[in-house]
């Protein structure tokens, strides 16, 4: 009777250890893939800073568009801006890189038009239409990423 009591008690002990080493286990399985995942979502694709630049400042003549560079893997435009003191008539936009415009924005002044789907590679466009030139700032804003 001795003996079978000291055996069961062996095998209780056994099975809680085990059970104890599986649960840690796991827990360093589910905290490994905690920190790889979060170390995934810092580091790939997740924006980093907003910036903004002048991409035309000056005389804007008739008839002409001007644009910044192509976006790319490193910054996406998600924003862009015609500013003219003297209101007259211009256009802002996206050109995609099949060359398709994209959230036209026409009028007078200062216009603006802004990309709520920024994942796709385009440039920051604007334009004078008109048949007279004046002065303008065209200028753009864009989040910066890690590319991976």
């Amino acid at each position: 009777m001795r003996y079978l009591s000291s055996m069961k008690a062996k095998i209780v002990h056994r099975t809680h250890v085990v059970a104890a080493a599986w649960g840690t286990r796991k827990t360093y399985l589910c905290l490994a893939l905690c920190l790889i995942l979060a170390a995934l979502w810092v580091g790939v694709g997740s924006a980093k800073a907003d910036g903004s630049e002048t991409y035309w400042s000056g005389g804007l003549p008739a008839n002409t568009t001007v644009s910044d560079v192509y976006d790319g893997c490193s910054f996406r435009y998600y924003y862009d801006e015609l500013d003219d003191a003297t209101s007259d008539y211009g256009r802002v936009f996206f050109i995609d890189s099949v060359g398709n415009w994209h959230d036209e924005v026409s009028g007078y002044g200062d216009i603006w038009t802004s990309e709520p789907n920024y994942n796709y590679q385009k440039k920051a466009s604007a334009r004078n239409p008109t048949s007279v030139g004046y002065n303008a700032t065209a200028w753009d804003a864009f989040h910066t990423f890690i590319c991976t």
